[in-house]
């Protein structure tokens, strides 16, 4: 009994315990489908894209549903195709490894020169000081930098003057009698607000400046061209998103401003991974392919057996190579090769305009340098560092991988099943049949002049009866509506004079309507009514339209469908808080 008892508050003390887990860790979700969970940061996230802060914050609680209900019907779509167990299709499998292997590449440049050149660090730093602005006074010591000598006297003057202004000395008025800077000088030193930017880091003033408190003096800066005495003025500081949210923008500018740095150490680390695999071209393969690639169009397949039977009609020099020309190694590295049939398959990925014209040994091996030699070391590193064990390479290919199935679940489940006839067709022309006319047209003359009074005299002179036809051969200045006497057939799109000239009746004048430089005057001539149109002039429309409402309804069947077979729970009382501190990307202050 003593045992049970024991065995009984244990029971409840975890029950207890994994409730409020549970409790806990669902306080973090706006919704469970199935086993699949959304987070009220992925919500957030997700709700947030292309809108302004401003905007999101004002977002009502009905809005915020209707946006979690399609993540919803997202979730349900990759359950079920789950069940169907459509990540075992081949289609999917090939495609999914293809996207592996450029994201494990990028990824490993990601880790071994990205971040080499531009650490976390760099990117926090430039994240912390973004949404700043300090405003400074600053005196400027100049030296030069090839006389050692006037450096120490420089740094003297520049100690003695920060002690002067730690004992109280006024900044403006010491830095407009001292100050080597003429432009600051005149205005006590003023240099403004400094923003910090992409290359900020690498200026001491800036370092300096961005680490002080309001009203601090900084200790004499040593610069190229002088010491900087500085003063903090003012700071100003703007609300901030989340690192996580501003992070990839602030990563992607400064990797514009410094590209080159980049590209640079990119080249640096492949010639490394060459050196480490041991890279090797072979002359004399490279010569066959060269010598075969040249060959004109009907001549021998393989150069080396030249008879009959080995003669091909060529449609392109790619196609000059026999299957043992294209087995031939042109470069080898540790545990990997690179053959000729490489080289031609990479060259056929290239439409024939833009294909790259080889003529020569050197050419060669540029392009296998450039186009076929990285994928395969950057390949080979990858495995050897288990990139595709790397958490952000997961998550992106599982993303990429149930987008996939989306799209193959949806064909599977809406697509495939509509099934539209003729008649399907003719129906809804027949019960829409209004909907479908040619517009009203108006036959029109039109006049155009320069000047704005002419216009104005002309369409009184009209007005009052005047032959409009006339009028025109007087005073038309555009050569190109002389022919006909200026008439024309327009709608009420054409731009510029449609509006005008369907808002008067037939016989009428427009007044005259500005365009450009000049002036139109327009008379309707005629009015030619809406005329329905035929079914074969809009089958393709229609089609259109019956398709569109019938995938529509059968997609709406089958979330319907989903819905009530998969169990789903939405964290309403989540989704209340969700935005409560939000700051957006739009808010980041990056000059």
């Amino acid at each position: 009994m003593k045992f049970f008892k024991v065995f009984l508050s244990s029971f409840f003390v975890i029950s207890a315990l994994l409730i409020a887990n549970c409790g806990r860790e669902e306080s973090n979700f706006v919704a469970r489908i199935g086993g699949r969970i959304i987070t009220l940061q992925e919500f957030e996230n997700d709700f947030a894209k292309g809108k302004k802060t401003e905007d999101i914050k004002k977002s009502s609680l009905q809005e915020k549903k209707e946006h979690l209900d399609k993540m919803i019907n997202r979730e349900l779509k990759i359950i079920d195709a789950y069940q169907h167990k459509l990540e075992e299709k081949k289609e999917i499998i090939d495609i999914v490894n293809r996207y592996e292997r450029y994201i494990v590449g990028r990824r490993l440049i990601d880790l071994e020169v990205t971040q080499k050149v531009m650490p976390e660090s760099e990117i926090k730093a430039f994240y912390k000081n973004a949404n700043k602005q300090i405003k400074i006074r600053q005196i400027l010591i100049k030296f030069d930098p090839n006389s050692p000598e006037q450096k120490s006297t420089a740094l003297d003057r520049a100690k003695k003057m920060v002690e002067r202004l730690k004992e109280g000395e006024n900044f403006a008025k010491l830095a407009s009698e001292v100050s080597d800077d003429i432009s600051t000088a005149k205005n006590g030193g003023d240099k403004g607000y400094l923003k910090w930017g992409p290359t900020s880091h690498e200026n001491p003033v800036y370092r300096a400046a961005f680490s002080m408190r309001k009203d601090e003096i900084s200790d004499p800066i040593e610069t190229k061209n002088g010491y900087y005495i500085i003063k903090i003025v003012h700071i100003k500081s703007y609300p901030a998103p989340p690192y996580e949210l501003a992070r990839d923008r602030i990563r992607n500018q400064i990797y514009s401003i410094r590209s080159n740095e980049f590209s640079n150490a990119y080249f640096e680390y492949l010639d490394n991974l060459k050196n480490k695999y041991k890279l090797n071209f072979k002359e004399k393969s490279l010569e066959i392919f060269i010598e075969q690639l040249l060959l004109p169009k009907d001549n021998y397949a393989d150069s080396s057996q030249q008879d009959s039977k080995t003669i091909k009609k060529d449609t392109s020099s790619l196609d000059n190579f026999s299957d043992n020309d294209q087995k031939l190694v042109v470069a080898n590295f540790q545990d990997g090769e690179i053959t000729i049939e490489d080289i031609i398959n990479e060259l056929k990925s290239f439409s024939p305009h833009r294909r790259p014209r080889i003529t020569n040994k050197s050419e060669a091996q540029d392009f296998i340098n450039t186009r076929i030699v990285p994928r395969y070391l950057l390949e080979r590193e990858a495995e050897v560092k288990n990139i595709k064990k790397d958490n952000t390479v997961i998550k992106q290919v599982v993303s990429f991988k149930e987008n996939e199935m989306i799209k193959h679940i949806y064909k599977l489940q809406v697509t495939d099943k509509i099934e539209i006839s003729d008649n399907d067709l003719r129906s809804y022309f027949e019960q829409h049949r209004v909907d479908y006319k040619h517009p009203e047209m108006r036959e029109v003359q039109h006049i155009y002049v320069i000047d704005g009074k002419l216009a104005e005299n002309i369409v009184r002179r009209a007005r009052k009866g005047e032959n409009f036809v006339r009028l025109f051969r007087l005073y038309n200045k555009k050569e190109e509506i002389n022919q006909n006497n200026g008439i024309l057939e327009i709608s009420e799109g054409r731009a510029g004079i449609g509006k005008p000239a369907f808002s008067v009746n037939k016989g009428e004048i427009t007044d005259p309507i500005p365009i450009g430089e000049g002036f139109y005057i327009v008379k309707v001539l005629n009015i030619k009514e809406q005329i329905l149109k035929t079914f074969e002039e809009v089958r393709p429309i229609v089609s259109n339209k019956v398709r569109r409402l019938a995938t529509e309804k059968r997609e709406k069947e089958w979330l319907d469908e989903l819905r009530n077979r998969i169990n789903f729970i939405i964290f309403e009382n989540n989704l209340k808080k969700s935005f409560r501190n939000y700051v957006g990307k739009d808010i980041l202050t990056i000059e």
